[in-house]
């Protein structure tokens, strides 16, 4: 069993903390806001339906980043939300000043947690993150592609007339408007399939979460149930292989940012990046990736 710090108890890290009371693995939820009478609601709330699901969690809650030391995985999804007319990476300079502020505090915990950046735009600033915190590679991790991933089955599935279960997908790159899907990879039932019109069905991809925003003006229930999952297979060191930021290290041509790529996790985080290979237009989708995420990296040196 594990004990995990949700900071940052907005519309999406309080939905990451009611999914995660259907989590087998999950024994202590540590909430942590700026503004500590909603972490306190949000706590009270998400304890009344513990009850209801004869769920037994340890919630507490907190305005003081501090209260996470021990926990051994910290999501910060703390900072200022994305607008219908904004792109994720509009929103870095108000963002970073949060992650600097984040990363002087968890960098004195004596216990170096593994941290998942919800927080956008999410691979400059797991980039940012990880350098701030000096922890081992692999500890910081960017969550957005495997949320592209779930965004690209859904899509599909709707386009293949085809249940979303039966359909295998990966996306990897920027999360934003340079994600990589891999069509070359798509299998439904198991059986690889041709698609029409990749270029569209990409673009209809990157703009998916707009659409959403436009018409609720935020999504966070599809955030929530991707990081469930992905705390779920990091907490069972499950050495399963998703989509996450980290920096590749040259794998891939990428080294000196985070990007998207499939990597083996465990307890101790991201363990190896796996490398695949892609097929041409993959490859050149992912190089202008990396290029657009060195030029955003220098503005955060």
């Amino acid at each position: 069993m594990s004990s995990v710090a949700i900071i940052g108890t907005g519309r999406v890290g309080s939905t990451v903390a009611y999914s995660l009371l259907y989590s087998k693995h999950v024994d202590e939820l540590v909430l942590i806001d700026i503004y500590k009478n909603l972490a306190e609601g949000e706590k009270l709330d998400i304890g009344h339906a513990a009850a209801s699901l004869e769920t037994d969690v340890r919630l507490s809650s907190s305005d003081k980043v501090e209260d996470a030391e021990g926990c051994e995985l910290i999501i910060v999804t703390a900072g200022y939300p994305r607008k219908p007319d904004m792109t994720r990476m509009d929103l870095l300079e108000k963002n970073l000043h949060i992650m600097k502020e984040l990363g002087r505090k968890i960098k004195e915990f004596k216990y170096k947690p593994v941290v998942i950046v919800v927080t956008n735009p999410i691979d400059v600033l797991a980039f940012y993150l990880q350098r701030k915190l000096g922890f081992p590679w692999g500890k910081v991790i960017g969550f957005g592609s495997s949320l592209d991933t779930a965004r690209l089955r859904f899509i599909l599935s709707q386009k293949l007339g085809k249940p979303v279960s039966s359909i295998q997908a990966l996306v990897i790159g920027e999360h934003g408007e340079h994600m990589v899907p891999l069509f070359s990879r798509v299998t439904v039932e198991g059986n690889k399939v041709k698609l029409e019109n990749v270029h569209e069905i990409r673009e209809e991809l990157i703009g998916s979460a707009a659409r959403v925003i436009s018409l609720k003006r935020g999504t966070w229930f599809g955030p929530a149930a991707c990081i469930k999952d992905l705390v779920e297979k990091i907490i069972t060191d499950s050495g399963e292989v998703v989509p996450v930021s980290v920096n590749p290290k040259g794998r891939y041509g990428a080294e000196g940012l985070s990007i998207g790529v499939p990597c083996r996790v465990s307890t101790e985080g991201v363990t190896e990046v796996v490398e695949l290979d892609l097929a041409p237009l993959e490859e050149t989708w992912f190089k202008e990736a990396t290029r657009y995420l060195e030029e955003m990296v220098k503005k955060i040196r």
